[in-house]
Formats: structure tokens, sequence, C-alpha cells
């Protein structure tokens, strides 16, 4: 029988809140599942060519840094 753990399972819960905070918003904002990862997982010149999942498992402050920009994109669209 196969283990349906993922990474995302052994990390600690306030970095899985995060994460799935950050993946709604992002799903939100970019219209589905594969624009969120994408974004999720390319470096982003804003965070110095870090990937946004990164700050995000970092801690509170990367994930308002990202959140931010998601902000920023959702109030550019029309």
């Amino acid at each position: 029988m196969m283990d349906d753990m993922t990474l995302e399972d052994f990390l600690p819960a306030d970095a899985r809140a995060r994460m799935a905070r950050v993946r709604a918003m992002a799903r939100a904002v970019l219209g589905d599942d594969y624009k969120a990862r994408d974004f999720l997982t390319r470096p982003h010149p804003l965070l110095g060519r870090r990937r946004p999942m990164e700050l995000v498992l970092e801690g509170e402050e990367g994930t308002r840094r990202v959140e931010s920009i998601l902000k920023r994109s959702a109030s550019a669209r029309p």
C-alpha cells in the first residue's frame, strides 16, 4: 500500500498553516492551482530572486512579503 504522505506533512503545523493560507490566496488571485504553484515555486524578482515558498516556510515576515505581492497583483487586475 502506498503512503499518502507528502513533504509538507513533515513541516511544523505553523508552516503548514502559512503555506495553506498563501496557496489559497495565490489560487484566488491567479485563478487556478497551476498558476498558484508556478508563482510559489519560481524565483521572484521582488523577493531577491528567491522562491515565495521559501519565505513562507521561514516565517511570518516572509509570508507577509509574499502576501503583499499577491495583494498588489490582485489590485492591478481589472
